[in-house]
């Protein structure tokens, strides 16, 4: 009985929660020699001579049914560890989908590696309808 009372109350709280009309995330992931399959099954690898090495940024979005005919896009901006900017946007074709930011080896040497990113939708007018900002997030100033 105290089960079932519990769930009568959770439920409608977490299907409110999980109907949120816009959504983005982000995961930074990096990539090294450890990142490599031979190194956890010790087979041979031309690549652990060389490994590469940098981060990525996996975005994940959702966008509510109906939003009209022109969809949102995805603005990922971007910090990085030399202190220049850049920002790249995303067409969005589908409500729920997934973008794959790659910084690697030459890239990833010149910039060291992400300072700082947020990820926007917006939609055509500018207005940001969501973002997800990572915790040292802050514009720089000029």
């Amino acid at each position: 009985m105290y089960i079932g009372e519990v769930l009568r109350y959770l439920f409608p709280l977490i299907f409110l929660v999980s109907c949120a009309p816009y959504a983005v995330n982000v995961k930074r992931l990096s990539y090294g020699r450890g990142s490599l399959a031979s190194s956890w099954v010790e087979s041979p690898d031309p690549d652990q001579e060389n490994p590469p090495k940098g981060q990525k940024l996996f975005i994940t979005y959702r966008i509510p049914p109906g939003v009209g005919r022109q969809p949102p896009i995805l603005a990922l901006h971007m910090i990085f560890r030399n202190y220049t900017r850049e920002t790249i946007t995303y067409p969005i074709h589908q409500q729920a989908g997934n973008v794959l930011y790659e910084l690697m080896n030459e890239k990833f040497k010149e910039t060291g590696g992400f300072l700082t990113y947020k990820a926007e939708l917006v939609d055509k007018e500018g207005k940001v309808l969501a973002d997800w900002r990572q915790q040292m997030w802050v514009e720089l100033i000029q």
